[in-house]
């Protein structure tokens, strides 16, 4: 793993809130009940200040706000965040990934005065009016875009992206014109890798009564974890080759609870639900038990909070510099393997796009 002193970005989780439900995320059970694993936490900003300190900051090329759980905006502190990267390093990059649906038209409006000139806004807009808020459950679509408006006309850049499904894919191109017709300086078409063996996923009420299902869309790039796999998951491990984005690119993930870990998919594994008629019921046992082995490796997860230790001692600690490059090497980690693993085997390969889409919307 690199050195601090190599340190380019940092992809960070300042809450684990969010007013969605959107069904594939693990904050909640399929659109339904929220996760009972999941604890809600908000970065302050004086943590904030405290973490992001100039030898920090100055090493930095970039943060983009996103992460497993909550949205960033709902941080009330996010403007303040960013005002003090952008104070501290006027050349950093800054990005926020949104569902857009909250907070006040002044607030959007007065969102650019605090972000640096290289800066975007990511909108989750899955869909036009009629679609998006079947995956983006508790969100508003004219609203977004109201949003998105006060923004842009303020001077703020926004990309809107679009995840691809059966029930919207006949609107990219429509979607794609309005993005051009608002504003927006970038339009991305994204599929999800979250469908699992069946290529459908059933959406549920707050009883836990299926309401409708989500499908992929017809031309779908993303291969969904295999039944071969499943059953063959030793064998498919020991093909696998791990190409770790984070290592390659130089960035680590601080999520809410003020831990710093390599990347996003690890950090979320104790808290992804479990469900034992799953198909990958016995997989996520295995992730969970992997996880807790890096944490004795490192003796607790006192050694990863960033409130008790500066980034660099952490990064810099022979615990962080061996522990990774070990499990990676020995293929000791199924996340690892799923996420930047790549198989020489036919059986078993998966296509580049699945790997390169890391951004968890």
């Amino acid at each position: 793993m690199f050195a601090f002193e190599d340190l380019k970005q940092i992809h960070l989780e300042i809450t684990t809130r969010c007013q969605a439900s959107c069904p594939m995320c693990s904050r909640n059970y399929h659109g339904g009940l929220e996760n009972p694993n999941l604890k809600l936490n908000d970065w302050t900003l004086d943590e904030f200040v405290a973490i992001f300190d100039n030898t920090l900051v100055n090493q930095l090329s970039g943060v983009y706000f996103c992460g497993n759980f909550g949205d960033p905006i709902i941080n009330n502190d996010l403007a303040e965040m960013c005002e003090h990267l952008t104070v501290n390093s006027p050349s950093m990059s800054v990005r926020i990934h949104t569902n857009g649906s909250a907070r006040s038209l002044d607030w959007w409006s007065n969102l650019p005065t605090k972000l640096p000139k290289d800066h975007v806004v990511v909108f989750a807009l899955d869909g036009l009016a009629d679609t998006h808020s079947i995956y983006r459950i508790g969100t508003n679509f004219n609203q977004i875009l109201k949003n998105a408006q006060a923004f842009i006309n303020a001077g703020g850049i926004a990309e809107w992206v679009f995840i691809k499904f059966k029930h919207n894919e006949h609107q990219v191109e429509e979607a794609q014109q309005l993005a051009k017709d608002l504003g927006f300086q970038r339009f991305s078409v994204k599929n999800s890798s979250r469908f699992l063996t069946d290529g459908k996923f059933d959406v549920y009420d707050k009883d836990g009564n299926v309401i409708y299902h989500l499908e992929p869309p017809s031309n779908n790039e993303i291969q969904f974890i295999s039944k071969d796999i499943v059953n063959n998951v030793d064998t498919w491990l020991g093909t696998v080759e791990v190409d770790c984005y984070v290592d390659k690119h130089k960035e680590i993930y601080m999520d809410a609870h003020r831990m710093i870990w390599p990347c996003c998919f690890l950090a979320s594994t104790p808290y992804n639900h479990n469900e034992p008629s799953s198909v990958i019921h016995q997989l996520k046992l295995r992730a969970i038990d992997e996880y807790n082995t890096v944490i004795k490796y490192f003796g607790s997860t006192d050694a990863l909070d960033l409130t008790k230790h500066h980034t660099k001692d952490i990064i810099d600690s022979p615990a962080w510099q061996n522990v990774w490059q070990d499990k990676w090497s020995k293929k000791q980690l199924l996340v690892c393997a799923k996420t930047c693993g790549k198989s020489k085997v036919k059986q078993f390969s998966k296509p580049t796009e699945q790997i390169v889409q890391r951004v968890k919307l």
